[in-house]
């Protein structure tokens, strides 16, 4: 069966989707650079027989550039590549993503 979905550029980086050869993935990419910056910790400080430290950590979100209409009881999954923290050294808190054909 073939499927018909409707892809709109949102952002003028969007890049061609590449097709994984085996199976019916597609690689998708940032359209702007993002950096982040290490986790910075705080002093140390001490309650009772305990030691704790303030740790922030940075976050971004990082834009894929465009849009899609799904036909209506379908969805697209997104999910980072197992090699995103070999490769960029960045781990995704929120690792999945879904898009639904219902607008809301």
């Amino acid at each position: 069966m073939i499927m018909k979905i409707k892809v709109k550029q949102i952002h003028p980086n969007v890049q061609r989707f590449d097709f994984i050869t085996k199976g019916d993935w597609i690689d998708l990419h940032a359209v702007e650079e993002v950096e982040g910056t290490a986790p910075q910790a705080g002093v140390q400080y001490k309650d009772g027989d305990e030691r704790f430290r303030d740790v922030t950590f940075d976050y971004k979100l990082i834009p894929l550039g465009f849009a899609m209409k799904l036909p209506d009881g379908f969805e697209a999954i997104l999910a980072p590549r197992s090699s995103s923290f070999k490769n960029f050294g960045i781990v995704f808190s929120n690792s999945f993503g879904v898009i639904d054909s219902k607008i809301f």
